[in-house]
C-alpha cells in the first residue's frame, strides 16, 4: 500500500471552481482526476470516509471545507478521517494537485449529538457490579465516571452502554453518572446510589409469567401482572382495585436491615392516565410505617421515602389501590442505607444460608441427632436454592439437632442468633429453640412457637467460652416438619447513633451565601457558599470560610440554638473540614466552641490539612439551649471548606 501523508507548508492559494476539475491553459501535462463511489455523502467529525477515482496518485492534499485531512491511498481508493474541527453543515471534499489543479465534490459534516440517558438499571449497585444505560448517541464513547471516578466500560453501542461501578465513590451515597462522547457529555439526574440494594429482585427481572421472585401479592393480586410498557427489562403493571391504598398491595420478602437506622426507599413509576396516587409502607411485627401520598403522572418518575426502621425483618409494601382502575407501571424498587447508622455486624457462621453441600449434607454443619430426619429442601426455601428440612423425633428438643461448626467468640460479649423457619403438619404450632455447645457448658434459649408462614426468630445471649457451636433443637414435637434457612450468629449491634440535633447540618438549605439555621457572627463576607464538587463533602453545598487572623473567633459560624440540651449530659460535636491547597489553611488551626447563657465552652485546636477529615469534640452541656460555634479565624487568609456538621448526645 502506497501511503501519502503530506502536510501543507506555506500559503496555499486555493482556486475552487464549481466543476469537478479545472486547470491552467498552459498546464497541458495535468492528468485529469475524478472522484467516484463516495462511501457516504455526510458524516460526523472523526468518522471514516473513502472514495475511489481516477489518477488519485497525483493528489497532494485533501481538505474537508478548509480543514486539511491526512489521507491514505490504497490502489485506487482514498480513505481519510473527517477532521475534528470541520465546520458543521454543507462543505466540499477538495483534492489539491500540482499547479493549482483542484477537484471537489459536495459533502455534509453532521453535528454529532450529545448522549441521552433514557434509563439506568439497577438504581443502586456496589463496586464491581454492572450498570446498563439505555439511551441514544452512547457510542463514540470517551469516558464514563461515577462521582468523577472513571469506570470500566463493558460494552457500548448507539443505544446501550454497560459499565462497572468503580472503587472509590462514597458508599451508600447519591452518585452522578457522567458520560462523555465525541459529541459532548451528559450527567444523570435520577436517583442513583453506590451501595447495596437491600430489596431482593428489586429490578423485577426474576420470575415467570405474572409472578415476581421474592415478591408477594397481599391484596389485589389479579391486578398485579407483568408490564407491557417496562422501564428496563421486566417491570410490574398495576391495576388499582379502588377504595383504599392497601387494596392493591405488592410486598417484598423481608429485608435484613437494622433497627433505628434510616433507610431510603425509591422506585420508578408512571401512570397510563394522570390523577392517581400511591404510597410506601412497611410490614413488620413491631408496627407498620407509612409514607405520604405521591401523585403519579404519565411520564416515568422516581419517588422516594426515608424512614427509620423499627424491625430487623421489614417488608417494603407498595400500597397502590386507592384510585379505582388506575394503571401504573413500576420498576427498580430499591432500599439503601442513608449513612445514619453502622452496617449490621457480619454473620460469624460459615454457610449460614445453607447453599453449600451435596445431597442431604450441609457444609460447615453437623447432624448431631436424627440425621435421617435432617435433609435438604429445594422447594420450601426462604432465600437461595437450598434449605433444611427437619422432622421432630418427639420427647425432647435435642432429639433432632442441627449444629454449626464452632465459632470463635469472646467471653462476656453479647451475641444474637437468628433463623428463618416455618412449619408444616405438626410443625405448624410446634416449638423449637436455640442452644449452644461449649467446653464451659451449654446455654439454652426460649421456646419459639412456629407457624405455617416464614418467620424470623432470634435469641440474644452472653458467650461463656472462646469457641461455641450454635445448635438448633428441633425434636420436641413428634413428626413436626420444619423448614429452616438463612441462619445467623453475630455480635449484638451497637445502639444506633443518637439524632443530630442541629438544623440544616449538611448546609444544603439556604439562598446565595446564606445558610438556613446558621448565623455569621463575625466576618460574614468571608463566610460563603460553595457548590464546587471538590469543595463539598456531602450533598451539593458546603461552607467556604476565610480566616481574618489574630483570634479564632474573628471568623465565626454559629448554629441556631440546638433544640434541647441537658445540663451535665455529654454531647459530641463533629464536622468535616479541609483546607485549600496553597492557602495558609493548610496547617492552620480551628476549634469548636459553644454559646449559652451559662457561659461559653471551648474545644481544643485542630490542625487542618488539604484532605477531608472529621474532627470531633465531646463536652458536657451547661445550659438547656446551646449554639454550636465554629471558630475559624485564627490564621489570616486561611481558606477552609466545611460540611456535614453534627451535634449528638453521647450514648
Amino acid at each position: 500500500m502506497k501511503i501519502l501523508n503530506k502536510l501543507l507548508k506555506g500559503l496555499l492559494v486555493l482556486v475552487l471552481t464549481f466543476g469537478f476539475f479545472s486547470c491552467n491553459d498552459d498546464d497541458f501535462s495535468a492528468k485529469e482526476v475524478s472522484i467516484s463511489d463516495l462511501s457516504v455523502a455526510s458524516a460526523f467529525p472523526n468518522d471514516p470516509v473513502s472514495f475511489s477515482g481516477i489518477n488519485l496518485e497525483t493528489v497532494q492534499f485533501l481538505f474537508v471545507g478548509e480543514q486539511q485531512a491526512e489521507f491514505q491511498l490504497n490502489g485506487d481508493v482514498v480513505s481519510f478521517i473527517v477532521p475534528e474541527r470541520a465546520v458543521v453543515g454543507q462543505n466540499s471534499i477538495t483534492l489539491a494537485m500540482a499547479n493549482g489543479y483542484r477537484v471537489k465534490v459536495p459533502f455534509e459534516v453532521l453535528l454529532r449529538p450529545t448522549p441521552v440517558i433514557n434509563s439506568i438499571s439497577p438504581s443502586a449497585a456496589e463496586p464491581g457490579e454492572n450498570i446498563t444505560i439505555i439511551g441514544t448517541s452512547l457510542h463514540n464513547l470517551q469516558k464514563v465516571s461515577v462521582n468523577d471516578i472513571e469506570a470500566t466500560v463493558v460494552s457500548s453501542s448507539e443505544s446501550e452502554l454497560v459499565f462497572t461501578i468503580p472503587e472509590g465513590p462514597q458508599n451508600n451515597a447519591l452518585a452522578i453518572i457522567k458520560i462523555v462522547t465525541s459529541g459532548g457529555s451528559t450527567e444523570s439526574d435520577s436517583v442513583f446510589y453506590v451501595g447495596e440494594n437491600l430489596v431482593l429482585n428489586g429490578e423485577l427481572e426474576e420470575g415467570t409469567g405474572d409472578d415476581f421472585t421474592n415478591w408477594s401479592k397481599f391484596n389485589g393480586g389479579d391486578g398485579l401482572i407483568a408490564s407491557d410498557k417496562p422501564y428496563a427489562g421486566r417491570s410490574l403493571k398495576v391495576i388499582a382495585a379502588g377504595g383504599d391504598a392497601w387494596r392493591t398491595q405488592f410486598v417484598s420478602d423481608p429485608t435484613e436491615i437494622s433497627v433505628g437506622v434510616d433507610y431510603t426507599a425509591f422506585m420508578w413509576i408512571k401512570a397510563e392516565e394522570a390523577g392517581g396516587n400511591i404510597r410506601f409502607s412497611t410490614n413488620s411485627t413491631t408496627g407498620a410505617l407509612y409514607s405520604g401520598d405521591y401523585d403519579i403522572g404519565t411520564e416515568w418518575q422516581q419517588i422516594e421515602w426515608t424512614f427509620t426502621n423499627n424491625d430487623p425483618a421489614t417488608r417494603l409494601v407498595l400500597d397502590m389501590g386507592v384510585s379505582a382502575g388506575m394503571v401504573y407501571h413500576v420498576d427498580n424498587i430499591t432500599i439503601v442505607s442513608t449513612l445514619s447508622g453502622p452496617p449490621p455486624p457480619p454473620n460469624l457462621l460459615l454457610n449460614g444460608d445453607l447453599e453449600l453441600g451435596g445431597a442431604d449434607d450441609f457444609t460447615n454443619w453437623g447432624e448431631w441427632n436424627a440425621p435421617d430426619l435432617l435433609t435438604v429442601e429445594t422447594t420450601e426455601t426462604h432465600g437461595g436454592s437450598r434449605a433444611l428440612k427437619a422432622i421432630g423425633v418427639g420427647g425432647d428438643a435435642w432429639r433432632t439437632q442441627f449444629a454449626s461448626d464452632a465459632v470463635t467468640t469472646e467471653v462476656g460479649q453479647t451475641y444474637i442468633a437468628s433463623m428463618w423457619i416455618k412449619g408444616e403438619g405438626a410443625g405448624d404450632g410446634g416449638n423449637v429453640r436455640f442452644s449452644t455447645s461449649a467446653t464451659a457448658g451449654a446455654l439454652y434459649g426460649p421456646d419459639f412457637a412456629i407457624t405455617g408462614e416464614w418467620q424470623q426468630v432470634s435469641w440474644e445471649f452472653e458467650a461463656n467460652d472462646v469457641a461455641i457451636n450454635l445448635v438448633l433443637d428441633l425434636g420436641f414435637v413428634q413428626d413436626a416438619i420444619y423448614y429452616v434457612d438463612d441462619i445467623s450468629f453475630s455480635e449484638t449491634p451497637p445502639p444506633p447513633p443518637n439524632e443530630n440535633i442541629l438544623l440544616n447540618p449538611g448546609l444544603e438549605e439556604g439562598d446565595g451565601d446564606d445558610f438556613t439555621n446558621w448565623g455569621k457572627w463575625n466576618a460574614p463576607d468571608l463566610l460563603t457558599a460553595t457548590t464546587v464538587a471538590d469543595e463539598v463533602h456531602g450533598g451539593s453545598r458546603a461552607l467556604k470560610a476565610i480566616g481574618v487572623g489574630g483570634d479564632a473567633w474573628r471568623t465565626q459560624f454559629a448554629s441556631d440554638p440546638a433544640a434541647t440540651t441537658e445540663n451535665g449530659v455529654n454531647y459530641i460535636a463533629s464536622m468535616w473540614i479541609k483546607a485549600e491547597a496553597g492557602s495558609p489553611g493548610d496547617g492552620g488551626t480551628v476549634r469548636f466552641s459553644t454559646s449559652a447563657t451559662a457561659g461559653a465552652q471551648y474545644g481544643p485546636d485542630f490542625t487542618v490539612t488539604t484532605e477531608w477529615q472529621e474532627y470531633t469534640w465531646t463536652f458536657a452541656a451547661n445550659d438547656v439551649a446551646t449554639n454550636l460555634v465554629l471558630d475559624v479565624g485564627f490564621v489570616q487568609d486561611a481558606v477552609y471548606f466545611i460540611d456535614d456538621i453534627t451535634l449528638t448526645e453521647e450514648n
